[in-house]
């Protein structure tokens, strides 16, 4: 009847176990099964990396997908969770820690223009774009809350809108002031007419509303025909990083391309007009202190942009938002702690005077203020007109006047600017000038 080879009793094996009569053994799950050349025997062969087998002797290992990972020795997969910018992360409680400190000071700031409003520096200094300004530079210390933690596609919509509305309520009053001393010095360089109605403080509202909308515009544009959606990226098999971008690559470069190109052709400008007045005499300085606030938002953006590009996950996001933050606390610490300062705790500064030689002090109405030395260019005692020496005198004297018409409008304007001319001792005596070269300085605004 035969020999049964696996009866110990009929050929004993001893302690050996008894041979199996297979060329090789079946392969488990995470492992596939490649055949020798005799083509009875294989090896099992580990799945590769991101891939898997659940069965046993598989010819193959599927791939896990992006985004997901093996477990169990390759005998399945998970979900890779994304990396985040958890708010308990160190970089978040930085950006956060600033945020709060750059809210508490705008709010203040506000509050003091809003409270001292009616007095002569917050009105010379525009006030209602100075508003503006600090709407914008409150936007933009809010915009770090929407780049932390999870996102999702509404989140999306409010990071692109708070960095839209941040770099657009900032850098559209910025220019406009900027704007409006170089007409007001330039321009009376050359006239000495009447100010352009669009420098009034109504035109100059209307104006900031219509650049605000035309940006609203491209933004509506934007979030109708290439909508930013939160996605999934994979940099690498590793990593999973949650991202804001369109539908495809194209789509992500034309919602964020045309709202910045639109931010910065203005920030270009501005940058352009407050370096070439950035030398005008003393309470023209806002205009030097915004070219030191672009210039140093134009440095954070080159520097932080290129580092961009070479970093990667949760980093990206910090370097956005710490550039954020640098250039909000650029504008509001140069522009406006000057102006704070003086309103609380140098009130004697922040009204109307008419100094001369030993810096007397002479309150005047709208109406005498325009009939004064300085606006008439003529002398009180002997009415003759008093001819500067250089263009730039002429330059200094025709921006009075043009400040000094736009004030008979119930425009707000300051100038305090030193005027230095030189006659000859007679003439001096005649108008009751001191002998000595005589300074004459002046703040001019609407009471």
């Amino acid at each position: 009847s035969g020999i049964d080879i696996h009866d110990k009793d009929t050929i004993p094996f001893g302690n050996d176990p008894v041979p199996v009569s297979i060329c090789s053994n079946d392969c488990p799950p995470g492992t596939l099964r490649r055949f020798l050349e005799m083509r009875a025997c294989w090896d099992c062969i580990k799945c590769d990396a991101y891939t898997y087998s659940t069965i046993n002797n598989s010819h193959a290992c599927t791939s896990c997908g992006k985004g997901h990972r093996t477990i169990n020795a390759n005998t399945g997969c998970e979900k890779i969770p994304p990396t985040l910018l958890e708010f308990s992360h160190p970089a978040a409680v930085i950006l956060i820690i600033i945020s709060i400190i750059g809210m508490t000071l705008t709010v203040i700031t506000f509050v003091v223009f809003i409270r001292f409003r009616d007095t002569p520096l917050v009105k010379a200094s525009s006030r209602e774009l100075c508003l503006v300004l600090l709407i914008g530079i409150f936007i933009g210390f809010i915009s770090i809350f929407f780049s932390i933690g999870e996102p999702s596609s509404p989140i999306c919509l409010m990071q692109l809108m708070t960095g839209v509305f941040f770099g657009t309520l900032t850098i559209v009053p910025i220019f406009l002031k900027t704007f409006r001393v170089y007409i007001l010095f330039f321009q009376s360089v050359k006239s000495a007419g009447q100010a352009p109605r669009y420098l009034q403080p109504m035109w100059q509202g209307m104006v900031c509303m219509v650049l605000m909308l035309f940006q609203m515009i491209i933004l509506l544009f934007v979030i109708i025909w290439h909508p930013l959606n939160m996605k999934e990226e994979y940099p690498n098999h590793e990593t999973v990083l949650m991202v804001c971008a369109g539908e495809t690559p194209r789509d992500t470069v034309l919602a964020l391309a045309v709202p910045v190109g639109y931010i910065g052709f203005f920030s270009i400008l501005s940058l352009g007009l407050s370096y070439k007045v950035r030398k005008l005499p003393s309470n023209f300085h806002e205009a030097k202190y915004i070219c030191f606030a672009q210039t140093i938002a134009m440095i954070v953006i080159i520097a932080f942009g290129s580092s961009y590009f070479v970093t990667a996950g949760i980093w990206q996001k910090f370097l956005i938002a710490i550039a954020a933050q640098i250039i909000a606390l650029a504008f509001l610490i140069l522009i406006f702690y000057k102006k704070v300062e003086i309103v609380l705790f140098y009130p004697e500064r922040n009204k109307i005077v008419f100094e001369r030689d030993t810096m007397r002090k002479i309150e005047m109405s709208r109406e005498e203020k325009r009939k004064s030395f300085l606006t008439s260019q003529h002398c009180h005692m002997c009415n003759q007109p008093l001819q500067p020496k250089t263009g730039a005198q002429a330059g200094l004297m025709s921006a009075a006047n043009l400040l000094g018409e736009s004030e008979a409008n119930e425009h707000s304007d300051e100038c305090d600017l030193t005027v230095k001319m030189e006659h000859g001792k007679s003439e001096r005596e005649q108008c009751g000038l001191p002998t000595s070269t005589s300074e004459f300085s002046c703040t001019m605004t609407e009471q």
